[in-house]
């Protein structure tokens, strides 16, 4: 695959503009054109400040997500307001392209919520999650229910859990997570499901049941973790999560 090529696939799956790459990368915008136009033949650590900067990695004869989890958790950080807790290579980069100020625009939050839930995506991570549902299960709810129910500690995730009514709201493809799946699934009886097809049990591995919340007898995630791992994760999650983004500074104060 030619540079020309890797750049333009940075830029579409990040939905990033030539000068937004530059700012992330601390690279020329006309660097990135002339990239892409095949009038510059960049060296590789030119191209591996795109590739990190991004949270991609080069597979193979495509460019895909490096599965960084702390992107999330340094995203999660910076939306709120706590710029020290994030991962200080997220903090130079996302600085640069004036994503670490409290007074973010519904756009910013928005590219840094795609960015850092594509660096972060759950299936390149090396614990990939599991698809499961109960035997029988009837609601999405049933299965934490049976968690606490078994005493294994859980915090449910993804886009139903940026709703208001986040207890009672359907869910397709819920995410909730648990210390060790796999014996979470052999000690319930749980069955494997083919991926995006049940619920999503992931081991957490960076802070992601911190500040778990209560309601309607469930355990959640942050909102606003839900909010970034549903940019993480598959299915049709990234694409509604959109609008969960664009409002959240209206729904959420985000602090100084």
């Amino acid at each position: 695959m030619d540079a020309a090529t890797i750049v333009k696939r940075i830029r579409a799956t990040d939905g990033l503009s030539r000068a937004d790459l530059a700012r992330l990368a601390d690279v020329s915008a006309s660097t990135v054109g002339r990239i892409e136009s095949g009038k510059l033949d960049p060296t590789w650590s030119t191209l591996q400040k795109m590739l990190e900067a991004t949270g991609m990695v080069l597979a193979g004869k495509t460019v895909v997500s490096a599965g960084d989890a702390t992107a999330v958790s340094s995203a999660r950080a910076i939306l709120e307001g706590k710029l020290d807790a994030a991962s200080p290579r997220w903090r130079r980069s996302w600085a640069r392209a004036g994503w670490t100020t409290a007074a973010m625009t519904p756009e910013s939050v928005l590219g840094l919520a795609v960015l850092a839930g594509n660096a972060a995506k759950f299936s390149r991570r090396s614990r990939q999650p599991l698809y499961v549902e109960l035997p029988d299960q009837r609601q999405w709810q049933d299965l934490p229910r049976a968690l606490a129910a078994a005493g294994v500690d859980y915090a449910i995730s993804g886009l139903v859990a940026t709703t208001p009514d986040r207890a009672t709201a359907p869910a397709s493809s819920p995410i909730i997570y648990v210390t060790n799946p796999r014996r979470v699934v052999e000690q319930l009886g749980l069955v494997e499901t083919a991926p995006l097809r049940g619920t999503m049990l992931v081991s957490p591995v960076a802070g992601e049941m911190e500040g778990v919340e209560t309601e309607g007898g469930l355990r959640f995630v942050s909102r606003v973790q839900a909010m970034l791992d549903a940019f993480a994760s598959g299915g049709r999650q990234p694409e509604k999560a959109e609008a969960v983004a664009l409002t959240w500074p209206a729904r959420e104060d985000v602090p100084a």
